[in-house]
């Protein structure tokens, strides 16, 4: 049993660096684990290797939300994006190489975070719904669409994010918004709903 206890405590080393700089203080030693195990733990948690590959891998996870949330990003700026990021790896250890359990998973940490923000919760929302349509699924799995409520227009909103730039002065209007997967296989989007303030 000591074996498992060693490979869980070897992995969660490099993923939770709390988990690392309390190892290296002596403190935390999971239960389970042998003299020997013990020992190699905390000189692992010392060795600059270590802390090196957890800043791949924290780097790796980086990439893909930038990957999958570009408007997120170019609505937050590129570093209140990777404090965000860095905020969320270090409470979350990653489970999947999947880049769209990532970013769902890092969307779900903005919305408990609230980093303030105008038009973020729409924006958040927007990139989440195009991840969830565009992700794959078991074959004969059916795809539901996904329900976007915008308060601000989002003919507006989105353009210049997708241009890397931050909006300015959206006019506030709400639209209900659809996506569903065409027949070509891209995401569309139709507007069911939309009212003046």
């Amino acid at each position: 049993m000591t074996e498992v206890a060693f490979q869980r405590a070897l992995g969660r080393l490099v993923t939770d660096r709390r988990f690392r700089r309390r190892l290296g203080r002596g403190s935390a030693l999971p239960a389970g684990l042998s003299a020997l195990e013990r020992r190699r733990l905390a000189a692992l948690a010392a060795a600059p290797g270590v802390a090196l590959t957890a800043r791949l891998i924290d780097s790796f996870r980086l990439g893909k939300l930038i990957t999958l949330l570009p408007l997120t990003r170019a609505l937050l700026g590129p570093a209140r994006f990777a404090r965000e990021a860095e905020a969320y790896c270090a409470k979350t250890p990653p489970t999947s190489f999947y880049l769209a359990d990532e970013a769902l998973a890092f969307c779900v940490h903005l919305a408990a975070a609230r980093p303030r923000r105008p038009y973020l919760a729409e924006v958040v929302a927007y990139e989440r719904a195009m991840i969830e349509l565009k992700r794959p699924r078991p074959s004969g799995t059916a795809r539901p669409n996904q329900r976007v409520v915008f308060e601000h227009d989002p003919a507006r909103l989105l353009p210049p994010l997708a241009r890397g730039e931050r909006p300015r002065a959206v006019p506030r209007r709400r639209h209900v918004a659809i996506g569903f997967l065409g027949a070509d296989g891209e995401v569309d989007w139709r507007i069911e709903s939309a009212a003046s303030d």
